[in-house]
């Protein structure tokens, strides 16, 4: 399990792969930019634009925000934590700027793990909450996932054996990480990632073994969560252009998943792209599709940026807590208090 307080110096391999990712990042944009369209055709899209539906985009934002601290705090109940919504938020979103500006892709959990694991004192329920709601969020996106992909043919305009391939791959992925979870041991040509990596999802579905309905509604939950990111891609559409067709908003599960691959910081270049080329087989203009995507991701920067003042407020009063109780201790805060079930204790 992963412990709050371990930090790693950057190493020269480490920084090297930094920088090649941020250029990779900025060449992926540069040639989505260069291929899909003209810089006058962008800028009559965007002069055109009605910022109207936009609101609509970061009122969604918010919503998700608090749907997923809403899974947080379930999963935390599950392992005997209680804790109130209002601090959970607040890391939520503290840890949001982290993982949008910060080149990690993990730096938004590790965030949102760190401000939390200065309050919660079962360190081993905080963190596997954390794991278990991005792989609750996992699985409502690759159900919807799945269910663009049966739309693909006639959305995309791709031949029905393309999403098949894709979903039957992914099932024989699926079927390959599930025997490797029920082994006892792993295969000893399994890399050393991908054991860590399996271990904690073995503890993670230890922890809530008992507790498998809260599980399936968080499942519920995120997929109300990314039937959002649906709703909020087609206001950017009708905010782009009210002819664009709607119905290319299916595609941002796919999008989403493409995203998790850790290309880029934050997925900087390769969301943009892929949504722009996906948007384009599905209809909408090359100006549109690049206008849109671009604004997608100029809306994740600016709600993202208000978790920037939470984390200066929490790690101004983790300085001043520090300094009231002396040596560093794992006791609460105050405006931040946490209340545990008394048989936690004894977990």
């Amino acid at each position: 399990m992963m412990v709050a307080g371990e930090e790693r110096r950057p190493t020269w391999r480490g920084r090297l792969v930094l920088g090649g990712r941020l250029a990779l990042a900025g060449g992926l944009l540069a040639v989505v930019a260069w291929r899909l369209t003209d810089w006058p055709t962008l800028r009559a899209v965007f002069t055109g634009a009605r910022p109207g539906y936009l609101i609509g985009c970061i009122l969604i934002y918010y919503l998700g925000v608090w749907i997923s601290c809403v899974k947080w705090r379930l999963l935390l109940q599950a392992q005997g934590t209680i804790s109130p919504l209002g601090p959970l938020l607040r890391w939520y979103l503290a840890g949001a700027f982290a993982g949008s500006f910060l080149p990690s892709d993990v730096g938004g959990d590790l965030g949102r793990g760190y401000l939390a694991s200065r309050v919660i004192a079962d360190k081993a329920a905080l963190w596997s909450s954390i794991i278990a709601e991005r792989l609750t969020g996992l699985a409502g996106m690759a159900l919807l996932a799945a269910v663009s992909l049966a739309f693909a043919p006639a959305l995309l305009g791709w031949s029905p054996i393309v999403p098949l391939g894709i979903l039957a791959v992914c099932a024989l992925v699926g079927v390959a990480v599930a025997y490797l979870l029920v082994r006892a041991t792993a295969p000893s040509w399994t890399p050393d990632p991908l054991l860590r990596g399996l271990e904690r999802v073995r503890e993670v579905l230890r922890a809530y073994s008992r507790s498998t309905g809260i599980l399936v509604r968080c499942v519920g939950l995120s997929l109300i969560y990314h039937l959002m990111t649906v709703l909020s891609l087609s206001l950017i559409l009708l905010a782009l252009d009210t002819r664009a067709s709607v119905s290319a908003a299916l595609v941002a599960p796919l999008v989403g998943l493409v995203g998790l691959l850790p290309l880029s910081p934050g997925g900087l270049g390769v969301r943009e792209g892929v949504l722009a080329a996906l948007l384009g087989r599905a209809g909408v203009a090359g100006g549109v599709a690049l206008a849109a995507a671009l604004t997608s991701r100029a809306l994740l920067w600016l709600t993202a940026l208000s978790g920037l003042p939470v984390l200066l407020a929490e790690l101004g009063l983790l300085k001043v807590a520090a300094a009231d109780r002396g040596p560093p201790t794992s006791a609460p805060f105050e405006g931040s208090e946490l209340n545990h079930d008394d048989d936690s204790a004894t977990r």
